[in-house]
């Protein structure tokens, strides 16, 4: 048999822990195991640890908690009040992450969920295929009037914006602009067909 298997039950790891507390009780034991453990030098996977036998009598003994009890918050949901807190903490410019708000406008219209419904919509639109070739490996959705010239234009229309500074409030507007997702703009094309366009 596995010489692990008896180690891990939880059985006969309360019934060791309880004769090793009986040894460190019991006078004679103790002393024999202080003079053990000072007169060895330290093995070398302990090396730098620090131990106190004396401050610290459950030293070395396994599991960190009592025997029975889960971890600390083991098992336990937190509500959906403290989920949405959690959230909005670590969001923006509180997010250990953050760079300044560096990610591009074009980068955040392409992220939002409309401009997902805005693809798979053209994707639907053309049978899941290339208009030139049909074929149906990979597909682009491809802008007939660039995405770069939509922003310009966008920009243009939304002159009261700081590009640099208010680009939260400039994504709220893209979200509501109509020419970002006019289904008539878009096309699906194949990775050859778009490159060769």
């Amino acid at each position: 048999m596995a010489r692990g298997i008896y180690q891990r039950d939880p059985i006969i790891r309360e019934t060791r822990r309880q004769a090793q507390l009986a040894r460190w009780r019991n006078p004679v034991m103790r002393e024999k195991m202080l003079t053990a453990l000072l007169s060895h030098p330290p093995r070398r996977w302990n090396k730098g640890m620090k131990m106190d036998i004396l401050k610290y009598p459950n030293w070395g003994l396994r599991g960190k908690h009592h025997p029975g009890q889960p971890g600390c918050r083991k098992g336990s949901k937190a509500s959906i009040e403290t989920r949405e807190k959690l959230r909005k903490s670590h969001q923006g410019n509180r997010h250990y992450n953050w760079r300044g708000g560096k990610t591009s406008l074009p980068k955040r219209i392409r992220r939002l969920q409309e401009y997902n419904r805005w693809r798979v919509s053209i994707l639907q639109r053309d049978n899941n295929r290339c208009v030139n070739c049909g074929n149906q490996n990979r597909l682009h959705v491809d802008h007939k009037i660039s995405l770069g010239t939509l922003i310009e234009q966008f920009l243009a229309a939304h002159n009261y914006f700081d590009p640099h500074l208010n680009k939260e409030e400039l994504v709220k507007a893209a979200y509501n602009w109509k020419p970002f997702w006019d289904i008539a703009n878009g096309r699906t094309l194949c990775p050859r067909c778009h490159r060769d366009r």
